[in-house]
This record gives C-alpha cells, structure tokens and sequence, in this order.
C-alpha cells in the first residue's frame, strides 16, 4: 500500500489565494482527513478500509512535480478531472 507518511517533501492539497503558503493546507493532512471521512462512510455497508483507500488516493496526482510546481505557480487549483485520473490508475494497478 502506497503510504503517506513515506513521502517527503512539501506537497499542497488547497491553497488560500493571495495568502503565503503556511496557511495552505499540507496534502498529507488533506488525504488523511479525506481518508478517515470516507472510512466512516463506507463502514455502513462494510467497506471501511476500501472506503479510507478511496480517501487516501483521490488526489494522488497532487503528489506529482508539474501539479506541485503549477499550485506554487499560479495559486489555484487546477482541473480535478486531470487529477482523479492519478488515484484511478493507482487504484487499478493495486486492486489487480
């Protein structure tokens, strides 16, 4: 499984526009949060630790360096489609 914690680096899940990236939010603290909320949704019909997975990797491709480098950049966030395609990838690879 694809780990948070063993990533390094600082990575950024939503900016604040105009604000210095201190106030940003971590992308380590967002897919975490995102993970646990869908844990407690998919534990109704028996499926926490797929739905936590789900969580974990829905914004994978912000952990890449062109999506990284065109936040810092411009300060904003760029077209969720590009991004779910990451996590979609990741979960097809590791569900085979």
């Amino acid at each position: 499984m694809l780990g948070v914690s063993r990533m390094a680096g600082k990575y950024y899940a939503h900016s604040l526009p105009g604000r210095p990236k201190e106030e940003w939010q971590p992308l380590e603290t967002h897919l975490k949060n995102v993970a646990e909320m869908a844990r407690g949704f998919a534990d109704s019909f028996g499926a926490g630790e797929w739905g936590y997975l789900a969580g974990l990797w829905h914004d994978l491709g912000k952990y890449t360096p062109p999506f990284q480098k065109m936040f810092c950049l411009i300060n904003i966030e760029n077209d969720k489609k590009c991004l779910k395609f990451w996590g979609t990838i990741h979960a097809c690879v590791y569900s085979s």
